[in-house]
């Protein structure tokens, strides 16, 4: 009986969190690997790892055949607003 209600609690609460919040995904063609989030007033900052070259949503090349910082900015409605690539050479 505890395990069976173990079992339905976690499924509710599994089937709420999906149901609160969308997915969303962004990147270019390559390796791209998210790391943080940051909220802001209009916004929020993502900070991600990527070797893409400029593909999909990527606009900003790579400097180097390593990964790079590849960092968005995004509106409130979930619009990229601003990207910066920073190299680790």
């Amino acid at each position: 009986m505890r395990t069976t209600l173990l079992l339905l609690t976690l499924l509710a609460l599994n089937t709420l969190s999906f149901a609160q919040s969308p997915n969303y995904t962004f990147g270019g063609s390559d390796s791209d690997e998210f790391h943080k989030a940051f909220p802001k007033e209009t916004g929020f900052v993502v900070f991600t790892t990527s070797t893409s070259s400029i593909s999909g949503d990527k606009t900003v090349a790579n400097n180097s055949y390593r990964p790079n910082v590849w960092i968005l900015e995004f509106d409130a409605n979930m619009n990229i607003t601003n990207q910066i690539v920073m190299s680790g050479d």
